[in-house]
């Protein structure tokens, strides 16, 4: 049978010895782990993924803002018509909390449709800031699509709550 060790015995040099170098072991490891964590590349966003998704939600707050008022904004009023009351008769905003430019630091190209039965033009000016180069972005056209089954739903305030006025 053992007894319980004495102080003497702890301290014994053999005994912190084998404690320093399992702590040093330890800590070479922890190193180690930490300088590959280091090299691992950064996970970043997409810019391009990034600006298709922002076009999108462009997209279907425009294409709420036709069901409400019955037509897009003017290339006048553009995108600011989405999360500010101009006026318009019908608008049920905002249908953004705020604008938002894309990952390059540009606003979004809002034009207003040219004939009624046409979408209008949405498009991030991509990487190189250049209209009508192939890096421009753009919307899906079916976000813009106002007679899908999740868009029938949407209604006015006073339809949604005819109980408040």
């Amino acid at each position: 049978m053992h007894s319980t060790p004495t102080l003497r015995e702890i301290y014994a040099p053999r005994v912190l010895f084998a404690i320093v170098i399992i702590l040093a072991v330890l800590g070479a490891l922890l190193v180690r782990s930490a300088g590959r964590a280091a090299r691992r590349p950064v996970q970043r966003a997409i810019p391009h993924r990034t600006a298709v998704r922002s076009l999108d939600t462009l997209a279907t707050a425009l294409g709420r803002y036709k069901v409400h008022t019955g037509e897009y904004p003017s290339t006048g009023q553009g995108l600011v018509a989405l999360n500010k009351d101009l006026g318009v008769p019908g608008w049920d905003g905002p249908y953004l909390v705020q604008l938002f430019t894309d990952p390059w630091g540009r606003e979004y190209v809002y034009e207003a449709p040219s004939a009624p039965d046409a979408l209008p033009r949405l498009f991030s000016l991509g990487p190189d800031g250049q209209p009508g180069t192939p890096d421009d972005l753009f919307p899906g056209e079916e976000y813009f699509d106002v007679g899908t089954s999740w868009t029938n739903g949407w209604r006015h305030r006073w339809e949604r709550l005819p109980e408040i006025p």
